[in-house]
């Protein structure tokens, strides 16, 4: 039997250094992929729903998905980023959150017109 070394002695794998930015970024990261995972679903099921009465295409679906992902994505990140800096005052970041929120998402969406659909 092979036995692994512990106590003091052991080897342990080298760690990426902990700085504060890089736990800012994780954090976001997350932020971002769960923004893009909340928008491609909720994307996703309005679509289908269109799909079901064949009023949308599969491409249509994964077409909306995808942007809904995108922007999502970067508004949570956005708003996430904003509710770390003023994390001290729970009643403002709650309320700048929703504003970035609400911002980022108003500047990445525009009306859609029928060329948009072609």
């Amino acid at each position: 039997m092979i036995y692994a070394p512990t106590g003091p002695l052991a080897r342990q794998a080298p760690r990426p250094a902990q700085t504060p930015l890089f736990d800012h970024s994780r954090r976001l990261l997350a932020a971002a992929k769960t923004g893009a995972l909340l928008g491609a679903a909720g994307a996703a099921a309005t679509t289908l729903h269109q799909l079901q009465k064949q009023q949308a295409s599969w491409q249509d679906v994964a077409r909306n998905s995808t942007r809904a992902a995108l922007q999502t994505g970067i508004a949570t990140a956005a708003a996430s980023d904003v509710a770390y800096r003023v994390r001290q005052q729970p009643g403002l970041s709650l309320a700048a959150t929703l504003l970035t929120a609400t911002a980022v998402l108003y500047a990445l969406k525009k009306p859609q017109t029928e060329t948009d659909h072609a």
